[in-house]
């Protein structure tokens, strides 16, 4: 699955996403899985609201791939546009929870660079507690992963406990100082509260091997592996303790669409599998 966009004319999103399933068949080679796909976008006139939402199902599911790329319209001059929109938002009645703030660096090797907030308020009363190394902080709401290039730190991954949510992008082209990131994912068994979320109850993270080991309501678990990060891509790759069942989504994809000149995610598609050696695909 892709998705990517051009927001309002020039470029916000940074990132077409790919999501590759496969089953694994104990320490045999992976084999193509059977993915349903589940659309449940909504209209908006809202450029910070999610609605485009993407689920994908597929009880045999143990392990798959995400991808991170940038858009094949990117070129040096091209601009970024980050800052928030929030015509024709309403927001108010969203829930809020105040916490205490924190912002801090949870780990620098001059590699890798962790780094950890908790804001003042947030729209789930959850305290996640996050371990990396010996260090243990609960409550954070963002947690960005940064990667060294010629000395300096360049994030690459950011993951939001409190909900779930994931957002990955390739390290920049060697003529742009850095690119936006685009369109979330959730990893884990998505249920609704209010909206899509993966409800964390505990996350480890290796700094080194860049890994996050999730522990989550249900008692099930999943790895989150950085498999590779350059200038190009970003993969990252994902496997769960057991499959999640047919009846609950593995992951999901959410971005935003207000017209084809005002979003993250302009266009959606899957493509086929491979075909087999000898074969056709399907």
């Amino acid at each position: 699955m892709v998705a990517g966009g051009v927001g309002r004319v020039i470029a916000r999103t940074m990132v077409v996403l790919a999501v590759v399933a496969a089953v694994e068949r104990g320490e045999a080679r992976a084999e193509p899985a059977t993915v349903r796909v589940h659309d449940v976008s909504q209209p908006t006139r809202c450029a910070e609201d999610d609605n485009v939402s993407i689920a994908l199902s597929g009880g045999a599911v143990g392990a798959f791939t995400i991808v991170a790329e940038h858009p094949r319209y990117l070129t040096a001059g091209m601009p970024d546009q980050t800052a928030p929109d929030f015509t024709d938002c309403d927001m108010s009645g969203d829930p809020k929870f105040r916490y205490e703030k924190f912002s801090g660096v949870l780990w620098d090797d001059g590699r890798v660079k962790v780094v950890g907030y908790r804001f003042e308020s947030d729209w789930r009363p959850t305290q996640v507690p996050v371990t990396i190394g010996d260090r243990t902080v609960v409550g954070l709401h963002l947690i960005q992963m940064f990667e060294y290039v010629d000395r300096r730190p360049i994030e690459f991954l950011v993951t939001y406990p409190s909900d779930g949510y994931w957002r990955a992008k390739p390290l920049p082209p060697a003529d742009r100082a850095d690119t936006a990131y685009g369109t979330s994912f959730l990893v884990g068994p998505i249920e609704q509260q209010g909206r899509p979320i993966v409800d964390i109850v505990g996350l480890t993270i290796d700094p080194v091997a860049r890994r996050y080991d999730m522990l989550f309501a249900d008692g099930s678990r999943a790895r989150l592996s950085v498999a590779a990060i350059d200038r190009t891509r970003a993969e990252l790759r994902v496997e769960f303790d057991q499959p999640i069942g047919d009846d609950q989504p593995f992951a999901g994809l959410r971005s935003m669409y207000v017209t084809a000149d005002n979003a993250d995610a302009a266009r959606i598609g899957w493509l086929p599998a491979p075909a087999p050696p000898g074969g056709t695909g399907r």
